[in-house]
């Protein structure tokens, strides 16, 4: 199933198989395994190595495998990872896994026809594979710098004023000449349409979370091994007889009769002990069926024996196999949900901060845009404005300075003119 065995605040002790309130600060949480730590404190609280010399063997006959050494729960930090409440729990406790029915065994002894004595070791390797699924949340920042450019195209007029002068050369009687000077002053309009093109960077950071859920499949072995000295005799004979074992049997060989919860690893353990006290006892029956049948001999139940062993032996590697594989997807499985959910986080940060740095840069370089056209069409119209205006004034200028010199010229020949008469007068 999917329910946690224990409540909120509890977590399940490995070898007491029940469930136990969590630690509160100061609480020694070094002797469990480095896998049941982060269930052993209360909320806010993380259990964490103590600041000095391990000095005693701490995981005694399992070093190497549980990986504990003094611990104490202390109060949680930046940088640690303390999920609280009903989070915490869901995501950490121990699922209970429920059994029904019996586990039932059927023995076939087969007794060899020739006398064989055997002293050896013996040993089974198991495999077994087993999936876990895992959900995990995941907050994430991205920074992302866009550049785009943009274009546009602007019209404006200006009128300008400008003030010119000419001269000329007026042609007086005798072949004298006399030069005048003449000013004008126009003004002139102008429109001018100017096209500009700007590039523009923008900056944005932008925080995303996501969620993931994975399925992980692990796989692992284990060899169990076992020293027999034993012999088989003569005659063939087959002897064959079932048993079956309850998990009510199974939990009262274990002494947890009062358990009402299980992990998944101690559900494995279950029905090993139960398939094994089966085995017993199909073997038992087995044994007494052919003790009633016939004479069964030492050296027949020797090699009866030798069957059992190798087959407890089975037993005990697959149920081994069986929850190491567990294990490792419950792990894998977690692992797996945050690493997916911390991308999927990545990602939809990048995509949102790629989305805002390239709206704010086209609207900064539209904008760039049109103010450089708005400018280069104004001075444009002012340049042509000032121009036209120069060329009307020069135009006009240089006019006026020939009407004054046809002035100039007529009036020089009119005092000429006078001056003869006088002169013819006077003679």
């Amino acid at each position: 199933t999917t329910d946690c065995i224990c409540p909120l605040g509890k977590f399940w002790h490995w070898r007491l198989h029940k469930c136990i309130t969590q630690g509160a600060w100061g609480y020694e949480c070094g002797f469990f395994p480095e896998e049941h730590k982060h269930r052993v404190c209360q909320d806010g609280l993380a259990c964490k190595a103590i600041a000095t010399a391990d000095n005693y063997n701490s995981p005694g006959k399992f070093q190497g495998t549980a990986r504990s050494r003094p611990a104490t729960c202390v109060q949680c930090v930046t940088g640690d990872s303390c999920p609280t409440g009903e989070k915490r729990h869901q995501a950490h406790c121990a699922v209970e896994a429920k059994l029904t029915g019996d586990a039932c065994v059927t023995v076939k002894i087969t007794l060899p026809p020739k006398e064989v004595h055997v002293n050896e070791e013996l040993s089974h390797t198991a495999t077994a594979t087993a999936s876990a699924t895992a959900t995990a949340e995941a907050t994430a920042t991205a920074s992302h710098t866009a550049e785009a450019t943009a274009s546009a195209q602007k019209s404006a007029s200006a009128i300008a004023q400008a003030t010119a002068s000419a001269q000329a050369v007026a042609k007086l009687p005798g072949g004298e000449t006399q030069t005048v000077t003449a000013e004008a002053t126009e003004s002139a309009e102008a429109q001018v349409t100017h096209s500009a093109e700007a590039s523009e960077k923008a900056t944005h950071e932008a925080t995303a979370s996501a969620s993931a859920t994975e399925t992980f499949e692990a796989q692992a072995s284990h060899t169990a091994y076992q020293k027999i000295a034993t012999a088989a005799y003569p005659e063939p004979s087959v002897v064959e007889a079932i048993a079956c074992v309850s998990v009510e049997e199974g939990k009262t060989r274990m002494g947890i009769e009062d358990v009402e919860g299980m992990g998944k690893v101690l559900s494995a353990e279950l029905t090993t002990v139960m398939q094994e006290k089966a085995l017993e006892e199909a073997t038992k029956k087995a044994l007494e069926k052919a003790m009633l049948d016939r004479d069964v001999s030492a050296k027949e139940a020797a090699s009866t024996a030798k069957m059992q062993a190798a087959e407890k032996l089975k037993m005990e590697a697959e149920g081994a196999a069986s929850a190491k594989a567990a294990e490792l997807a419950e792990v894998g499985a977690k692992s797996a949900a945050e690493a997916a959910a911390k991308a999927a986080a990545e990602a939809a940060a990048k995509a949102k901060a790629q989305g805002t740095a390239g709206a704010a840069a086209g609207e900064k370089s539209a904008v760039a845009a049109g103010a450089a056209a708005e400018e280069g069409a104004q001075n444009g119209a002012e340049s042509q404005a000032k121009d036209a205006a120069l060329a009307k004034a020069s135009d006009a200028a240089a006019a006026a300075a020939g009407e004054k010199a046809t002035q100039v010229e007529e009036e020089a020949k009119a005092a000429a003119d006078a001056a003869a008469a006088k002169a013819a007068a006077d003679a």
